[in-house]
């Protein structure tokens, strides 16, 4: 079959223009990409549209759509709860971004478990009483990580952790997954009864009404005084009173936040 015979498919990138002449330099001649400062195709043209929040009136305004994909991780959940709603709609979620946020990930753990922040903030002040503290930082060597979410981004923090001589511990919606064997593995019914076994815990969850608030005052309690806690995932997969609480009364030993509640 000639080239010239082929039906191109049709991408449409909405509210990204800055992305498109890149992308489009990309792509197979057979996709036919728009977006930026291209006029809008007739509707029932576009079959694909790249973007992570679309309006009903876009999903509408399409109605030859057939996937919907989300330029990085993680759906949106105003995004979720409208595609609910166009089943006909594939949605595709991209991890391009898992290996600088699992990295990203390890960088917040250390610094959390050697406490570099408030080492720093006091010897910027000339206090160097915080190197000879007991118990000032968190000796990693042995100890158990407690992975939530064994995805792109999640199996790539196991890995890590386990680079750094500790026991991983992964909690994943379906276990029959390949995994490294190296990883044990358990659903989330388990978590109660693991959590405290863990000096670390990372949260790599997708948000959703299941995950909403997983992590609440009772779990940062089993958790204990001395664990960090990691979250790259979603701000509200953690309760943001229960994790003020924990850390300003002690009751934890240090978080790192990638994310908050309110963007």
């Amino acid at each position: 079959m000639s080239a010239s015979a082929v039906t191109p498919v049709r991408v449409h990138v909405l509210r990204s223009p800055e992305a498109t002449d890149e992308l489009r330099q990309l792509l197979d001649p057979a996709i036919e990409l728009t977006g930026g400062d291209d006029a809008l195709p007739p509707p029932a043209e576009i079959e694909i549209l790249i973007d992570g929040r679309p309006t009903r009136e876009d999903i509408e305004a399409c109605p030859g759509l057939r996937m919907l994909i989300i330029p990085y991780a993680g759906i949106p959940e105003a995004t979720r709860e409208l595609m609910l709603e166009f089943p006909h709609v594939a949605v595709h979620n991209l991890h391009h971004n898992a290996s600088a946020a699992s990295e990203l990930a390890i960088a917040l753990f250390l610094a959390a478990a050697k406490r570099l922040i408030p080492a720093d903030r006091a010897l910027r002040q000339g206090d160097w009483s915080i190197r000879y503290a007991d118990g000032g930082d968190l000796l990693l060597q042995g100890k158990t990580a407690l992975v939530l979410g064994l995805g792109a981004i999640g199996s790539l923090i196991a890995r890590a952790c386990a680079g750094l001589g500790m026991h991983v511990i992964g909690i994943r919606r379906r276990l029959n997954l390949p995994l490294d064997a190296t990883i044990e593995t358990h659903d989330l019914s388990s978590l109660l009864m693991i959590l405290p076994q863990a000096a670390a815990l990372f949260v790599a969850l997708p948000l959703t009404p299941e995950t909403r608030g997983l992590i609440g005052q009772r779990e940062l309690t089993l958790l204990g005084k001395d664990a960090a806690l990691v979250n790259v995932a979603r701000g509200p997969i953690v309760d943001a009173q229960s994790l003020f609480q924990a850390l300003s009364e002690g009751r934890l030993g240090a978080a790192g936040l990638d994310v908050w509640y309110q963007y």
